[in-house]
């Protein structure tokens, strides 16, 4: 048998340092089951997109170069991402439709880039405005807008804000190995003594937050609802909170719909308004 032969790819664009760079930014859509990758996935996997396209993005950082490319907002596990914003800085100049086009070939179905274009080297990245989409089931939206109802029309609208943790707890591994130790070195003796993962929700002392002060708009159309964030110094709301102060959390456990159809970043900082970022309907079921 003769030797095989290794194949290399040497891409023509390597990702490199530069002290000038060509800055793009790009409107995506995360939909389908990659609603369930975390942000430091969806990073990664737009990073190897990138790679795959042989498009020379900027890497940045002395002891650690890393290759800029900066997601205006991280999402939330379990939403669809219908308008979402990405800056990446190039070594050269390129055409935005070309950019697109590589990307779209690259990309992994629930993934789409819907559009590009060339903006300031200084843009700015900072989110002002996002708005989810809430789909409540017909047997439930009566009760919805009637809670809606009773809501001060000025304020406050209290909600308690909850921090999740996950827990490793061993109930009896490290108890009995500390009283008479394990009857042998087997690591699955000691797991089984354990309890598995789990997670809690807890809401702190004292973590209340009036929604009334960063909401702009709430409103009801067809089945689902629409609320609209300000996003300032002091952050913004989650949807789950929304649907909280509504009395109807508990819809995100049964798997209801919930899209982030909004996403408004701040005028860039050389005063040139860049191109109005409009809604777009997701595109389902296609394999890019």
């Amino acid at each position: 048998m003769g030797e095989a032969s290794l194949l290399h790819w040497n891409p023509k664009h390597p990702f490199r340092a530069a002290d000038c760079a060509c800055r793009f930014r790009l409107i995506f859509q995360k939909t389908e089951d990659l609603i369930f990758l975390s942000h430091i996935d969806l990073i990664r996997c737009i990073e190897r997109i990138f790679r795959r396209a042989d498009l020379p993005v900027r890497l940045a950082g002395k002891f650690h170069p890393m290759p800029r490319i900066i997601v205006a907002l991280a999402l939330p596990l379990g939403v669809h991402g219908i308008q979402e914003v990405l800056d990446v800085e190039l070594t050269e100049p390129c055409l935005p439709n070309e950019i697109l086009a590589s990307l779209l070939e690259q990309s992994p179905r629930g993934l789409h880039f819907l559009s590009c274009q060339q903006v300031p080297a200084k843009a700015s990245s900072r989110v002002i405005r996002l708005g989810y989409r809430f789909t409540i089931p017909a047997d439930r939206l009566g009760a919805v807008v009637a809670k809606y109802d009773t809501l001060p029309p000025r304020g406050p609208w209290f909600v308690e804000r909850c921090e999740r943790r996950s827990t490793f707890t061993p109930v009896s591994g490290l108890v009995a190995m500390a009283e008479d130790g394990l009857e042998s070195n087997n690591l699955e003796e000691w797991v089984g003594r354990s309890h598995p993962m789990t997670t809690s929700t807890t809401a702190p002392s004292g973590r209340v937050i009036d929604l009334f002060e960063i909401t702009e708009s709430l409103t009801f159309s067809g089945d689902g609802l629409e609320a609209i964030f300000k996003f300032g110094d002091g952050g913004t709301g989650k949807p789950e909170e929304i649907l909280r102060l509504l009395d109807a959390e508990d819809l995100v456990g049964q798997g209801e719909r919930i899209e982030r159809f909004l996403l408004e970043v701040a005028v860039d900082r050389g005063g040139t308004k860049l191109t109005p970022i409009s809604g777009h309907d997701p595109v389902e079921g296609t394999d890019q």
